[in-house]
């Protein structure tokens, strides 16, 4: 029943991690992108309370990023400490190794949809101001 759980996870925690790079690599690029039209010059275009919540809101995100990443990376450990026990026939290691894979995997889900969340208020923002031009 264990192992069968352990085995379960295991693949699932490696994409959640590429996701959560991917996230963060797209959330880089949004900062330059800011950080170049700001000293283009072309944020005269734009409202500066938007440009300057959005950027609030993306290191916002980037810290939720980091810290699901962080979340995500300790569930990937504790189930291969998990799977290690499994081999060595301790069940019990086996079967808290497996709770605190999935404890890990809840908190680092929660800050992805938190960061979800904010994604999409820094977008309403964006559309809100190109609607008002």
């Amino acid at each position: 029943m264990v192992s069968q759980s352990i085995f379960a996870l295991f693949p699932a925690i490696p994409l959640a991690i590429a996701a959560l790079n991917f996230r963060y690599i797209s959330i880089a690029g949004l900062m330059r992108d800011l950080s170049s039209q700001i000293e283009k010059g072309a944020s005269s275009i734009w409202n500066k309370d938007v440009i300057n919540g959005e950027i609030l809101i993306l290191r916002r995100r980037m810290v939720l990023i980091k810290i699901s990443s962080f979340f995500c990376g300790f569930a990937f450990i504790s189930n291969l400490v998990a799977l290690y026990f499994i081999s060595i026939m301790a069940n019990g290691i086996a079967k808290t190794g497996l709770t605190i894979t999935i404890a890990a995997m809840v908190l680092s889900m929660v800050f992805f949809c938190i960061e979800t969340i904010l994604s999409t208020k820094a977008l309403n923002m964006h559309i809100a101001e190109l609607k008002d031009d």
